[in-house]
């Protein structure tokens, strides 16, 4: 068991962040990551972690 945190910069149109925002201290592993792992969401960017000791 665990918890699954995502971050996601999604959006359209004009109301979509076009410079990379700071990703909150997200805890547990890294399972997926696009375009890639870095310490910013860039725009239409999206992020998966596991922290395996949150749940109870």
């Amino acid at each position: 068991m665990g918890t699954v945190l995502i971050a996601t910069a999604a959006g359209t149109g004009l109301r979509q962040p076009k410079r990379p925002q700071p990703i909150a201290d997200l805890p547990g592993e890294t399972l997926f990551a696009w375009p890639h792992q870095t310490t910013e969401l860039a725009p239409e960017a999206i992020v998966v972690r596991l922290d395996k000791g949150a749940a109870q």
